[in-house]
């Protein structure tokens, strides 16, 4: 029988301890690496060009001059596509003239007069002002949409606060 030749036992050496300022910085990497991942998921998306603006209002060049147009797909955050309904079609200067007064006019399809614009209050508006006012220049923009509720409202609001509004 073969002995086995025991190797002896290296000695453990004992790591020195972790300093404070090394254990504070994993803890807040630690703490912020999560957030860090999902900020890098929500931002390759967006600079992949991935998905669609969601604002109402989307900046465009007509005739050399910069307007306001709604956006079509505004609806999605709150309808499915397959029934979400469209803003009504207008053209907004992004700089309004001086001495003029934009009006918003909020709400759901009486608003806009829906199924006949001809018939929307914002038309209503626009002469009434007109002929109380006749020397001033009143622009009455008409955000309504058909079969929104306070949910959307809201945003829409928001974003016409930024529009020079009145």
């Amino acid at each position: 029988m073969k002995t086995q030749a025991t190797q002896p036992k290296q000695p453990q050496t004992a790591r020195p301890p972790i300093s404070k300022q090394r254990l504070w910085v994993f803890r807040l990497l630690a703490l912020a690496l999560p957030f860090l991942l999902l900020a890098g998921l929500e931002c390759v998306p967006r600079v992949a060009g991935y998905g669609y603006p969601t604002a109402l209002f989307l900046r465009e060049l007509i005739g050399g001059q910069d307007y306001y147009v709604p956006n079509d797909r505004f609806g999605f955050r709150f309808i499915p596509p397959a029934i979400a309904r469209t803003p009504f079609a207008l053209r907004l200067p992004v700089k309004k003239p001086v001495n003029s007064y934009r009006i918003f006019l909020f709400g759901e399809s009486a608003a806009p007069g829906d199924p006949d614009p001809t018939f929307g209050v914002g038309l209503y508006l626009r002469t009434l002002l007109h002929e109380r006012s006749p020397g001033r220049d009143f622009d009455v923009v008409c955000v309504a949409m058909t079969a929104i509720n306070s949910h959307a409202i809201l945003p829409i609001a928001r974003e016409c606060e930024r529009r020079d509004g009145a």
